[in-house]
């Protein structure tokens, strides 16, 4: 994860996301973070009470609570996206008839 972290330092826009695609982007948020709590409980924990979400990655030490929709979990989505998580994801939308 720290090679990814040197690549997105390298290369910012490869993580980009146009504003259309804000509720596709939480919702593969919300999916990666049920799935890897669900399949590796012993180094993942995702809690939500309400607005408020607790997201734990034992391995990297993170332990992150924060209201939903805000700067700050905007941050910490990104940093589940593509620092937290391995591969690539793309999310694509037709628009006009075009991807």
């Amino acid at each position: 994860m720290q090679d990814r972290a040197l690549v997105l330092a390298e290369d910012p826009l490869r993580c980009q996301s146009l504003p259309h695609m804000t509720l596709a982007g939480w919702d593969l948020l919300e999916l990666l973070m049920e799935q890897q709590a669900l399949g590796y409980p012993e180094h993942f924990t995702l809690t939500r009470d309400g607005d408020r979400w607790r997201w734990i990655n034992r391995p990297l030490g993170i332990d992150d609570t924060s209201p939903s929709a805000t700067p700050r979990l905007c941050r910490m989505a990104h940093g589940i996206h593509h620092r937290q998580s391995q591969g690539d994801f793309c999310i694509l939308d037709q628009r006009d008839g075009n991807l």
